[in-house]
């Protein structure tokens, strides 16, 4: 006669569709999550570059990157930054640090020299944010 279903296929199709429901509601929490995620970057982002404050207070390593960051984009020598090595206490610093750090620092010192320190703060922060969005992203997976 005709092709009625009825029986255990007819639960198969309303299971089918309750899975959709389900991940759309579950798509509408991620895009959730994601947008506490990223305003919580932005105002990281936002508080770090409104307590920028110009110069630097106390004497530390922040001085060597510097030094280093200036000799690099000058062509110098990256060991001659004025810095006198003591080996009798090696523990105070050593000779050079790697050029790494100095090297993401040389476009804040060509842009404020060793005068103005805040445009290598600013890139500081960006490294920073970058950072957290690039953790964001990996452990969003």
């Amino acid at each position: 006669m005709g092709s009625t279903q009825s029986g255990p296929s007819s639960v198969i199709a309303l299971s089918t569709k309750r899975p959709l429901v389900f991940k759309s509601h579950a798509r509408g929490l991620v895009k959730a999550k994601d947008g506490i995620c990223v305003a919580i970057i932005v105002l990281v982002c936002a508080f770090y570059l409104l307590t920028v404050r110009a110069g630097q207070a106390w004497g530390d390593d922040y001085a060597m990157y510097i030094l280093e960051a200036r000799n690099l984009a000058e062509r110098a020598p990256l060991s001659e930054t004025g810095y006198i090595y003591n080996p009798s206490n090696p523990s105070v610093g050593p000779r050079l640090y790697p050029p790494v750090f100095p090297v993401l620092l040389v476009p804040g010192y060509l842009i404020g020299g060793l005068n103005n320190l805040t445009p290598m703060k600013v890139e500081i922060v960006v490294f920073f944010v970058a950072i957290l969005v690039v953790l964001w992203r990996a452990l969003h997976r």
